[in-house]
């Protein structure tokens, strides 16, 4: 709230701009947005303090004509950041609070990927560990792709040569995770395209730059974002927003003639994680329409027909194995359990009720698809985080603050 209480600070996030800090207005009910920005607070002082690129800001700010004053200058650069995208910040008139990183902080840390088979029996693979996140196989099993570091930059790793390739870089972050094209040529995600988020691919050999499908409306998930191609190549599907949604749901991307992204269907859920089988006339996916998230099947494309819930103690992360003859997923305590599925009819299923593998350790609520399962069900890929005891968390209390904003963010009158 701004000084008087006539106007509030909020954030708007759009699926086709950067966030905005932007300016409520109660007595006429306008909306100003102010500049590029997220979680803005005001200060006493004249200021406001925001988060932008990774970094805490301040700018000059006219609480009563509410309008910038000067331009906008980083104030911290070592601000920890929320997975959903805020930087972790407090502020009273003498007193700055923030969290930054320890010595030796990277994130979640280093990992090495692992397999476990269907007994929970772990097997550990000659990569060495390092920041990953979001590993997929290919087609074939004979290669994986991966988001590495804090930049994001995808990789891949041929697994009977034991190499690695980059693919991405140079501010090409991928913001989904990523995704094999059905025969295995190309690798698609969610990156910026101009200064929209979009949905593009490039040459899984790296041979070629990436090239956007879509973007713009409907692209605000983020990491949240795990698309999938048909089987036949015909189009993507993915979750985000579209039209006046107000939750994500499920989305579609014609590959042929007029690339546009079109809701799937929308329902009063988060439809997260879809997964398709080889038939392709299935979709999986989780959904958290009854308050907690759990595994559902459509047919497809005939998605309105028919629905089965096929979880029942929670689920997330859905993936056909075995020809499509069996779903595995995570319950809502982080264990492996797998659904057999049978096809009594044209569209029609009949599943098992969910079997116990094993306990994937990651506890409960795992939303983002961390982990990938081979084709036949018979090995499932995790990544295994080393014991760091360096990667900490402080709290960083700042007196007397204020005297030091004014002299690097002096206010400019207009």
């Amino acid at each position: 709230m701004l000084p008087g209480g006539r106007a509030v600070l909020f954030t708007i996030l759009a699926s086709n701009k950067p966030p905005q800090v932007a300016a409520y207005v109660f007595q006429t009910g306008e909306t100003r947005s102010l500049f590029e920005g997220v979680g803005a607070r005001f200060v006493g002082s004249g200021h406001v303090v925001f988060g932008r690129q990774g970094k805490l800001w301040a700018v000059g700010f006219d609480g009563a004509l509410l309008h910038t004053l000067g331009a906008p200058r980083p104030l911290r650069e070592d601000v920890v950041w929320s997975v959903n995208g805020y930087p972790q910040f407090a502020l009273d008139a003498g007193l700055l609070a923030y969290v930054r990183a320890g010595q030796g902080f990277e994130g979640r840390g280093k990992s090495k990927p692992v397999w476990l088979d269907r007994q929970g029996t772990k097997h550990i693979l000659p990569i060495e560990a390092n920041f990953l996140l979001l590993p997929r196989w290919s087609p074939k099993g004979d290669r994986l792709v991966v988001q590495v570091g804090a930049s994001k930059d995808l990789w891949t790793y041929e697994l009977r040569r034991g190499t690695w390739n980059r693919l991405t870089s140079d501010r090409i972050i991928a913001y989904s995770a990523p995704a094999w094209s059905p025969d295995g040529s190309r690798i698609l995600f969610v990156t910026w395209f101009d200064g929209e988020l979009g949905l593009g691919w490039l040459p899984a050999d790296g041979s070629g730059p990436v090239e956007v499908l879509v973007k713009g409306a409907g692209m605000r998930s983020f990491e949240r974002t795990g698309p999938v191609m048909l089987p036949d190549g015909s189009g993507v599907i993915l979750n985000g927003l579209t039209g006046m949604a107000s939750v994500e749901d499920l989305l579609f991307v014609p590959l042929a003639g007029n690339r546009r992204l079109e809701p799937l269907f929308q329902a009063p859920g988060v439809e997260r994680n879809p997964a398709i089988p080889p038939s392709g006339r299935f979709i999986a996916y989780d959904s958290d329409e009854s308050r907690r998230a759990e595994i559902y099947v459509r047919p497809y494309p005939n998605v309105a027909s028919r629905k089965w819930q096929i979880s029942t103690d929670g689920g997330t992360g859905p993936v056909w194995t075995r020809g499509g003859n069996e779903i595995v997923y995570l319950d809502a305590h982080g264990q492996m359990m797998a659904v057999s599925v049978g096809q009594t009819g044209t569209d029609e299923l009949d599943f098992s009720r969910p079997e116990l593998l094993f306990d994937s350790g990651l506890g409960p609520d795992a939303l983002d698809r961390d982990w990938d399962v081979s084709a036949d069900g018979q090995r499932f890929l995790f990544l295994d985080a080393e014991t760091r005891t360096d990667r900490t968390l402080e709290l960083t209390l700042v007196q007397n603050w204020v005297d030091e904003l004014k002299r690097l963010v002096p206010r400019e009158r207009r």
